[in-house]
């Protein structure tokens, strides 16, 4: 028998919520026209555009229900790829047992998304787990 842990509570809580919210104030995206799709997943692939992985990933997500869904998987694929350039980023280990290659990597992203290091791998661990069911979903 599995007992329901406080966080999959506040899971459950914020997701009611969440559908609550959805109902009363959906609007429904407008798809991107074929053009603008192209360009925006050219931009996407422009490294110098989102020079930062987590800044492209934030732009590919907040499009992927826009896309088509010809390219549903092809956003899902970058996604994914962004979502694990993030964790390499991040490394395993804080402090002096950093283990990655740009140590100035988690400070910058705490700078900008105000996660810790720490909680920066548990959500972009969770987006990567849940991109890689999503493309096996497609």
């Amino acid at each position: 028998m599995h007992r329901e842990t406080s966080s999959e509570t506040a899971v459950a809580h914020l997701s009611d919520l969440r559908q609550s919210l959805v109902k009363e104030n959906y609007v429904s995206p407008e798809p991107l026209s074929k053009k603008a799709e192209e360009q925006f997943f050219a931009d996407l692939l422009n490294v110098s555009k989102y020079p930062e992985f987590h800044d492209g990933l934030e732009v590919a997500e907040s499009l992927l229900l826009r896309v088509s869904n010809e390219n549903k998987k092809k956003l899902l694929k970058i996604l994914f790829d962004k979502a694990d350039w993030v964790m390499m980023g991040l490394g395993n280990k804080d402090g002096p047992d950093y283990d990655s290659e740009d140590s100035y990597y988690p400070e910058m992203l705490e700078d900008e998304t105000q996660l810790k290091p720490k909680d920066a791998r548990e959500v972009y661990g969770a987006k990567l787990a849940h991109y890689q069911k999503l493309i096996k979903m497609l």
